[in-house]
C-alpha cells in the first residue's frame, strides 16, 4: 500500500512540474512578445522628456529613435524598423501622437499593435509599461 502511494505523490510531483515548466515557457513568450513595445514605450517617454511634449508624427518619433541606435544596439536593436514592428501581429506598431490617457492615470499610451491577435492588441504607456486591450477599449481610447 505504501508503495503505490509513493508512486502517486512522484506522478503528481512530475505532473506538477512539467507544467511548471510549461507555464515558464509560455511567459517567456509573452515577455519577449512584449519586450520591443516595452522599449517603444520607454523611448516614447524619453522623447516626451526631451522636448516636454509627445511627438508629433511617427516621422518625428522615428528621428528621435535613430539618433539613439547606439544605445539601442545593446538591445537588439539595430534599426528603427527593427523595434517599430510588433513580433506577435507582424504590422508595423501605430505611434500614439496625443495624450490618450493609458489605464494608470499617471500616463498616457505611447503604441500599440496594428492589428493584434485573437481580438486584443498589446499596448505600451508611456513608462514602458504594457497591456493587452480588446478591440471595445481600442476603439474608445483611439477612435478606430
Amino acid at each position: 500500500m505504501r508503495r503505490r502511494s509513493s508512486q502517486g505523490v512522484l506522478v503528481l510531483v512530475a505532473v506538477n512540474l512539467l507544467l511548471a515548466g510549461c507555464s515558464r515557457a509560455s511567459s517567456s513568450q509573452g515577455n519577449m512578445n512584449r519586450g520591443p513595445l516595452r522599449l517603444v514605450g520607454i523611448e516614447y517617454g524619453k522623447f516626451e522628456a526631451a522636448n516636454r511634449r509627445v511627438p508629433r508624427d511617427r516621422q518625428e518619433f522615428e528621428k528621435f529613435l535613430r539618433g539613439r541606435l547606439d544605445r539601442l544596439a545593446g538591445y537588439g536593436v539595430h534599426s528603427v524598423d527593427d523595434l517599430l514592428v510588433s513580433p506577435r501581429d507582424g504590422q508595423p506598431l501605430t505611434i500614439v501622437c496625443g495624450n490618450a490617457k493609458s489605464r494608470s492615470e499617471r500616463t498616457h499610451w505611447a503604441a500599440c499593435e496594428k492589428t493584434g491577435v485573437g481580438g486584443q492588441r498589446m499596448a505600451a504607456d508611456s513608462l514602458g509599461g504594457t497591456s493587452e486591450i480588446s478591440e471595445e477599449e481600442f476603439q474608445s481610447v483611439f477612435g478606430g
